[in-house]
């Protein structure tokens, strides 16, 4: 296991930006200065060191805190190759697959919220201390993704892992006000050339289109309105 004096004759930790460059050259293909590391299949940037490769996010880790973490760290923004410091955190194995991001199969665009078909209502289910509990069943996405939401805090999920930040209208991030080009909901986009909310729902492969609307709270309920009625 390297150590943290070990690591920092070889490379040169970028805080700011999370990159690691080489501050030796071994061979032919690194010279000094070069970012270090590559992405692997499962979106970690790795970096190899005497014939074994670590992962940057518990190389950033040991270069600043002076210690590889026996317990999990936590991308805070769900990108794992975004190992900037103020982006990674201690936690237990709990905590991280709590904070984990939404399932690519999620079809609510909420976190913990599915569609329920044989009674036609929106479940919504989280995991606390390894179990999943039920937490109830809604007519509403709205309220269902803030029943979620309401557990989640008391369970101390961060900030950053509910569908409605304090600052923010949905989504993990609020960005909409900002850019005004993603609400934060599924299925809806900002359309910058007429300045509306463009609302549209994957069918099978087809991607059908609902309208553009003044109101992003409209364009949600048209949505909603659509995924129900496709579900049924």
């Amino acid at each position: 296991m390297i150590t943290q004096d070990e690591l920092k004759v070889l490379l040169d930790y970028e805080e700011d930006k999370g990159i690691f460059r080489w501050k030796v050259s071994n061979n032919n293909r690194v010279k000094v200065g070069d970012i270090a590391g590559s992405l692997e299949s499962k979106g970690y940037i790795v970096i190899g060191i005497k014939g074994r490769k670590y992962r940057a996010h518990r190389l950033a880790w040991l270069y600043v805190n002076g210690k590889i973490l026996l317990e999990q760290i936590d991308h805070i923004n769900h990108d794992k190759a975004d190992n900037r410091i103020s982006n990674l955190r201690e936690v237990n194995v709990q905590d991280n697959i709590r904070n984990g991001a939404m399932g690519k199969n999620n079809t609510s665009g909420y976190k913990g919220v599915s569609w329920k078909k044989d009674i036609s209502k929106w479940r919504v289910q989280i995991h606390i201390d390894g179990n999943k509990k039920l937490i109830g069943y809604f007519n509403c996405l709205m309220k269902a993704a803030r029943a979620y939401d309401e557990v989640a805090k008391e369970a101390g999920y961060h900030d950053n892992h509910i569908n409605f930040p304090v600052n923010g209208l949905g989504g993990q991030e609020n960005t909409w006000k900002k850019r005004q080009s993603t609400s934060g909901y599924k299925g809806i986009s900002w359309d910058r050339g007429i300045k509306k909310w463009r609302v549209q729902i994957k069918v099978g492969s087809k991607t059908k289109f609902l309208g553009s609307f003044n109101c992003l709270m409209k364009a949600v309920g048209v949505y909603e309105a659509e995924f129900i009625r496709i579900s049924k």
